[in-house]
């Protein structure tokens, strides 16, 4: 249940990671601030029950859907780094260090995971309807997720040979990967699809 707990944790808020790990060592990331040597506490209070050694990955910008690699030792994630118009991929390691951009750095992505051999990841782009990012949506009455022209691209795991796997003037996103079923399954404005990934 602590895994549980930690894994939802970790994707739905800043990247935080829930397991013994040292702090990232080398080089800061482009633009991001030095870590405090002192950071904040992370846990509120009552959490320290279910949660232990949390250390916080990104320090820039809105960073979003962090989802773990099958071996426990990288992670994929939406970020704008604080200075991107719209959001990207990115992959780093485990421990914070090694970060780097995967997606083409056109139009908004969303929503990626690593194949179960790590060596290809899948994400959701808006790049073949424009480089540029699409519309915000109006927010002025609460949280909405547009249903921008998405479809989903696979790619190895530096960014390279990047391929659509679903591809239509539609909202095609939502992917997600299968680590022991070898299936791949998406959301299509509504309509769920299921496809092997072999």
């Amino acid at each position: 249940m602590r895994r549980a707990i930690a894994f939802a944790l970790a994707s739905v808020t800043s990247l935080v990671f829930a397991a013994s790990i040292s702090a990232p060592s080398g080089a800061t990331p482009r633009g991001a601030p030095e870590p405090s040597p002192t950071p904040r506490p992370l846990l509120a209070p009552g959490e320290e029950k279910f949660l232990a050694n949390l250390r916080q990955l990104t320090f820039a910008g809105q960073n979003a859907e962090a989802y773990w690699s099958a071996d426990g030792g990288r992670l994929i994630f939406q970020s704008d780094e604080g200075s991107l118009p719209c959001d990207q991929i990115f992959a780093m390691s485990a421990d914070g260090s090694g970060r780097r951009r995967i997606s083409n750095g056109e139009g908004k992505t969303t929503c990626s995971y690593f194949f179960p051999d790590g060596e290809r990841v899948v994400y959701a782009s808006t790049f073949r309807a424009g480089a540029a990012c699409p519309p915000r949506p109006d927010r002025s009455r609460g949280y909405v997720w547009a249903l921008d022209d998405y479809d989903i691209y696979t790619a190895r795991a530096d960014g390279t040979d990047t391929k659509p796997l679903f591809a239509s003037p539609a909202y095609d996103a939502e992917a997600t990967i299968s680590l022991t079923a070898r299936r791949s399954s998406s959301r299509r404005r509504g309509t769920a699809t299921s496809r092997s990934t072999r």
